[in-house]
């Protein structure tokens, strides 16, 4: 168990160690654990500091020379409760680097992403993290989390969002799956292209997130998970791909993604993104869904057809749950909304909690007054399927 996170800093560093310090107090109230700054002098410093730090205390490593950086935390060869954070954007490397030590990394979000990489190293080091890929490509990972017990597992899907931008990364979701796993449900931590220089968008995340689903099925092969009773959950842009690849079995044979092995029982959206076409052309979130898909909803008209879920409706067997809070924008509270009320007017089974005073991360915090209510939703439409909490 953590019980403490150092943040390592370089005295070389273009960082203000002072607000360095001041920023992590405030983490330090939001993760609940102490976070405190360590500077240390190059990379032999680095080193020390990481082998010989005290038990039950995580590590997060600020990086700022790549190449130096990834000599580091190879030599380390530290445990999963070490996260490195990459402040230099301009060399994001798609593999090797650091991805290659097995090392978690956060990459292109400053030092927000400190605030990140504490959250991720303590979830990290409460449950094992099995990796494994479903195709060739350095985004075609997720992390699988069992609970305890012989199994075979429920297993929830989780797939991030973040505007489906390649800056935010499966680690959102990292606390979100340590509470479902000790709830006795299998995670699988879904990692996708998104947009950026990974190649993401139309179609590639679809065809990325449709494998990651349906790899479910060999995985079983070797993990004790139960596929017949699989739920989706995803988070904002991650939402919005939950309740599309729920709705796969009713595409057009060639569209992407179509034709799935597994089926899910639920799929949950939290604060996701329900309507691609309307949300596009107000140009929500810096014109995020545009650049996602290619194009405004009038150019690109039968793309946006199979790619947003309320194009999709009816989904038919899988039950929804519509989770969203109203200090969260309103653009994407009205998107819920509606959706809610086409889906049931299409005959779909669909639950709706709306949450007073919850805003946009509070739905995939379980730390937040909301996520009790979130879980119990969960659990009550996915009864017949799943274990107790």
């Amino acid at each position: 168990m953590i019980r403490e996170v150092v943040v390592l800093l370089r005295s070389s560093a273009s960082v203000d160690p002072g607000v360095l310090e001041r920023f992590c107090g405030s983490v330090s109230n939001e993760i609940g654990l102490p976070v405190r700054v360590a500077v240390v002098d190059g990379a032999a410093g680095q080193i020390d500091a990481i082998e010989n730090r005290e038990a039950e205390t995580a590590v997060v490593v600020i990086g700022d020379a790549l190449a130096e950086q990834r000599d580091v935390l190879a030599e380390a060869r530290t445990a999963r409760d070490l996260v490195w954070v990459d402040l230099d954007t301009a060399q994001r490397p798609r593999d090797g680097g650091v991805a290659a030590t097995g090392i978690a990394n956060i990459r292109g979000r400053g030092l927000e992403g400190v605030r990140w990489a504490a959250r991720a190293a303590v979830a990290r080091a409460a449950v094992p993290v099995h990796e494994e890929s479903y195709g060739a490509l350095p985004d075609h990972v997720g992390d699988l989390r069992l609970p305890e017990g012989d199994g075979p597992h429920p297993v929830v899907v989780l797939i991030h969002g973040g505007a489906w931008r390649e800056r935010w990364e499966r680690d959102l979701m990292d606390s979100m799956a340590v509470d479902l796993t000790a709830r006795g449900y299998a995670t699988w931590n879904l990692e996708y292209r998104r947009v950026g220089p990974a190649g993401g968008g139309w179609p590639n995340t679809f065809v990325d997130v449709a494998a990651g689903i349906d790899v479910l099925s060999r995985l079983a092969e070797t993990y004790p998970l139960d596929t017949t009773r699989v739920a989706l959950m995803g988070h904002s842009a991650g939402g919005h791909l939950a309740l599309w690849a729920a709705a796969r079995g009713g595409l057009p044979a060639d569209a992407p993604g179509a034709g799935p092995e597994v089926v899910p029982a639920v799929s949950v959206s939290l604060a996701g993104v329900t309507d691609l076409v309307e949300i596009g052309r107000r140009g929500s979130e810096e014109g995020a869904t545009t650049l996602f898909m290619g194009g405004l909803p009038d150019e690109l008209p039968d793309d946006y057809a199979l790619a947003s879920p309320l194009a999709r409706l009816p989904l038919g067997e899988c039950t929804q749950l519509i989770v969203y809070g109203f200090a969260d924008r309103v653009d994407l509270v009205d998107a819920n909304r509606r959706y809610v009320l086409r889906a049931r007017e299409a005959g779909d089974d669909v639950e709706e909690l709306a949450i007073e005073g919850a805003d946009h991360f509070h739905v995939i915090d379980p730390r937040s007054a909301a996520w009790p209510a979130i879980m119990e939703a969960f659990e009550r439409a996915f009864v017949g399927t799943a274990v107790a909490s």
